[in-house]
């Protein structure tokens, strides 16, 4: 398998939102070419435009509408950028979209694959039957991640545990009623 560096639907909606993302462009950026090469690496072949649309805007609106609750804005960029690249399935991509967390099979082999392939990336690559994943690692690096064998990230995970326990441990139980 040939790893994809470059898309002209990626690279043209990504160059869209610059302002949008900011610093965070080169890791979103990263993050959209990995998830491209694993769908490639699941579906046995390169994913269609369709897919490369999807791939692009799929957590875009965590910038464009500055919000965590990002699938609805991220499927609205769809029909934005479907008629600039010639898409005409809106629907279809919208569909992978608004899909791509969802941990139970869809039915639908593309976006089962994209939803699969996403799920690759954020688990770091934990997918032992694609047989591509360090090819597609070493070309599109993760800044912000340190391999789990590091020794350092062992002890930065039981920090983040605690810390994230202190943060979100109530002081006192209030009633729901």
């Amino acid at each position: 398998m040939k790893v994809v560096t470059a898309h002209p639907i990626i690279d043209g909606v990504l160059d869209q939102h610059f302002a949008a993302i900011g610093d965070d462009l080169g890791a979103y950026r990263n993050h959209v070419y990995r998830c491209l090469n694993y769908h490639q690496l699941l579906l046995g072949a390169p994913p269609p435009d369709t897919a490369a649309l999807a791939w692009a805007v799929h957590d875009l609106g965590i910038w464009t509408a500055d919000t965590f609750d990002y699938l609805s804005p991220s499927a609205e960029l769809v029909a934005t950028h479907a008629t600039e690249f010639g898409i005409t399935d809106v629907d279809e991509v919208r569909l992978m979209v608004t899909q791509h967390h969802k941990l139970r099979r869809t039915g639908n082999r593309m976006n089962d694959a994209f939803r699969t392939a996403d799920l690759v990336d954020v688990s770091r690559g934990h997918e032992p039957s694609l047989p591509g994943l360090p090819r597609v690692s070493r070309t599109w690096p993760d800044p912000t991640r340190r391999p789990s064998s590091h020794p350092a990230a062992a002890d930065a995970a039981v920090v983040m545990a605690r810390r994230s326990r202190r943060q979100t441990r109530p002081t006192q139980w209030k009633s729901c009623s």
